[in-house]
């Protein structure tokens, strides 16, 4: 039974290595496409974070 979990193990890994391999961008339009969400991305979660500040000084 272990020896079973083991080969499930391995082979989920190994489906996990090619889903991430098939995720990354292949082209450079991709990559600046995925830079360009991510930056929006950061900006919304600095937007949220100066937001959630702004109101813990409220209640200082």
């Amino acid at each position: 039974m272990k020896t079973q979990l083991r080969q499930q193990i391995a082979e989920i890994e190994k489906q996990e290595k090619s889903m991430e391999a098939a995720m990354r961008p292949t082209s450079v339009a991709e990559a600046q496409d995925l830079e360009k969400k991510l930056g929006a991305a950061l900006d919304e979660v600095r937007r949220q974070k100066t937001e959630l500040e702004n109101k813990g000084k409220g209640k200082a």
